[in-house]
C-alpha cells in the first residue's frame, strides 16, 4: 500500500546513531544522474562520486542498484570501487566478483529481434541491455500509448518476462529482476543482516526496493514526486546530493563523539 506524504529526510538524519551500522543502496538515473535523451550521455557528477568515495572510507558500504547493465554502471562509477547490482538486481558484482544470472541468452536475443522488428519506423529509442530491452519515448511523449500497446503485445510471447514501467520508458525484463530481492541477497552475502539499509530511488522500478528496505527496518527515500512506499522524500537530484553530503557530515560527527 502506498504511503503519502513522506517525511523530510532531515527527520531521518536526526535519528542517526553511532551504535548503528548503515549500508547505502543507490539508484543511478534520476537519483544520482540527470536523465538524458540518450542514456549513453548520462553521467554521475564528480562531486557526487567524491561523496560516495568518502562514505566508503567511513566504512559505509555503498551499492549501486540500477536497471543499467553492469558494464554501463561501472563506466558511470568512473573507476570508483563500488559494489553494483545491475539489471534491476539480476547481475550482482560484490567484492570484485560477479554473480551473473542463469538466463537463456537465446531467448533474450529472440526478444530483442522481435522488438526491433515491431518498432521499425516508430518514434522511440530502443536500448538493448544484457538481459532486457527498454523502449524509451522521452523524446517522443506523443508515442506513449502506442509504445505501451506494442510492449504489452510483445511480452505476451515471453512468459518469463514482464513489463517494467519507468519515466518515459517501458522495459521488457525477466521476472526475476527485482530490486527488493537484490537488496535481500546482498544483505546476506555481505553479512549485513544487522545493518540498517538505506535505499534511495526515483522511479516505479524502485518501489520493490523501498518495500524490502521497509520490511527490514531500514529507511527508504524517494527522489521526486508521486505516490510511493518510501518513508522519506527529497524533491530532486540536487536535494539527493545535498542529503548525501549531510549524511556524510553526520556520520563523521557521530564517529567523533566519545
Amino acid at each position: 500500500m502506498m504511503q503519502s506524504p513522506c517525511q523530510a529526510v532531515s527527520n531521518f538524519l536526526d535519528t542517526l546513531s553511532k551504535q548503528v551500522h548503515y549500508v547505502l543502496y543507490l539508484d543511478i538515473d534520476g537519483t544520482l544522474a540527470e536523465f538524458q535523451l540518450d542514456p549513453k550521455d548520462s553521467f554521475i557528477p564528480s562531486h557526487t562520486l567524491e561523496l560516495l568515495n568518502g562514505l566508503i572510507t567511513l566504512d559505509i558500504p555503498v551499492i549501486l542498484l540500477t536497471g543499467r547493465c553492469l558494464t554501463e554502471a561501472q563506466k558511470l562509477a568512473q573507476g570508483l570501487k563500488l559494489d553494483i547490482a545491475a539489471s534491476h538486481g539480476l547481475d550482482i558484482y560484490l567484492n570484485q566478483k560477479r554473480e551473473a544470472p542463469n538466463l537463456d541468452l537465446a531467448v533474450i536475443q529472440d526478444l530483442q529481434q522481435r522488438v526491433t522488428q515491431a518498432c521499425k519506423g516508430m518514434a522511440l529509442r530502443l536500448e538493448y541491455k544484457d538481459y532486457a530491452i527498454a523502449l524509451h519515448y522521452r523524446e517522443y511523449p506523443q508515442s506513449a500509448h502506442c509504445v505501451e500497446q506494442i510492449a504489452q503485445k510483445l511480452v505476451h510471447g515471453f512468459p518469463d518476462f514482464y513489463l517494467k514501467k519507468g519515466q518515459y520508458v517501458w522495459e521488457i525484463a525477466p521476472k526475476a529482476a527485482n530490486k527488493g530481492h537484490a537488496i535481500q541477497r546482498i544483505q546476506h552475502a555481505l553479512a549485513l543482516q544487522h545493518a540498517h539499509p538505506i535505499f534511495i530511488g526515483d522511479d516505479v522500478t524502485d518501489e520493490d526496493g523501498f518495500a524490502m528496505v521497509n520490511s527490514l527496518g531500514g529507511s527508504s527515500i524517494k527522489v521526486g514526486q508521486g505516490e510511493t512506499q518510501a518513508s522519506y522524500r527529497v524533491h530532486n537530484i540536487q536535494q539527493c546530493t545535498d542529503f548525501l553530503a549531510q549524511f556524510t557530515a553526520k556520520i563523521i560527527q557521530i564517529k567523533m563523539e566519545k
